[in-house]
């Protein structure tokens, strides 16, 4: 997804399986409420 030396950033993530998606379009940073929940289901 970064091909010209930008950020990608998305927030407000709360659920996983969106941040799942994000995360496999390879945004830079996901922004959330609930980080230790998120960071667990991305394992």
């Amino acid at each position: 997804m970064n091909n010209y030396e930008h950020r990608s950033d998305s927030w407000t993530i709360n659920d996983i399986e969106t941040a799942r998606h994000f995360r496999d379009l390879g945004v830079d940073s996901i922004t959330t409420d609930f980080p230790k929940r998120i960071r667990e289901g991305l394992k």
